[in-house]
């Protein structure tokens, strides 16, 4: 497993949490999802609400005022910022074996020329429900788990267009794209632990 970064992108509620800590153990690497905001905060001097809010979310108000500003290329914002931030947090992890979920690391070190092995795992609706409920997470997630994942989608699509200029989950930016649902959660693990010790990467 020398050199080797692995990225996670992901659907919401696809278990991106679980599956990342069963890699982990079985790849023996490091990885980093809510701890890496935690670090980012830490070493940066944000206020770590802030971060927990900003950090993977563009609210609709937001990117509307992104698209009627002039030059939103060269607009700056805390996002703008927090971004900035979590980027030199990625590069600074990515010199040591290790996972990364989230935070457009597939396309920071791509732009970095570091190889990284890049997965999106996604599932269909009704298995993504399931899981939502299961978590239990708040009165409105509860009420509403669908609208409640499709916002929480949305958001992660607008960052990600945001910062890479890409959409999120387009086949052509990973090498591995896994329905959850289909495979369910122990043959995730096995697949991407068989495809990830069968790559070659450098």
């Amino acid at each position: 497993m020398a050199n080797r970064i692995i990225t996670i992108s992901r659907e919401y509620g696809a278990n991106a949490h679980w599956i990342s800590g069963q890699l982990s153990e079985r790849l023996g690497l490091p990885y980093y999802d809510k701890d890496f905001i935690r670090k980012t905060a830490a070493e940066h001097g944000y206020d770590l609400d802030t971060l927990k809010k900003e950090s993977e979310n563009i609210s609709n108000a937001f990117l509307n005022h992104l698209i009627n500003i002039t030059s939103p290329v060269s607009y700056k914002s805390s996002y703008d910022t927090i971004f900035a931030a979590q980027s030199q947090v990625v590069l600074e992890l990515a010199k040591h074996p290790c996972i990364i979920v989230g935070r457009c690391a597939n396309y920071i070190l791509e732009q970095a020329g570091i190889p990284s092995f890049d997965i999106y795992l996604y599932a269909e609706d009704a298995w993504k429900i399931r899981h939502v409920k299961e978590l239990d997470l708040s009165p409105e997630a509860n009420a509403d788990p669908l609208a409640y994942i499709r916002r929480q989608d949305q958001e992660r699509q607008h960052y990600y267009k945001r910062y890479t200029g890409r959409d999120m989950g387009r086949v052509e930016n990973y090498n591995a794209c896994l329905d959850v649902g289909c495979f369910g959660l122990e043959n995730t693990v096995e697949v991407l632990v068989d495809m990830i010790q069968k790559t070659r990467m450098d």
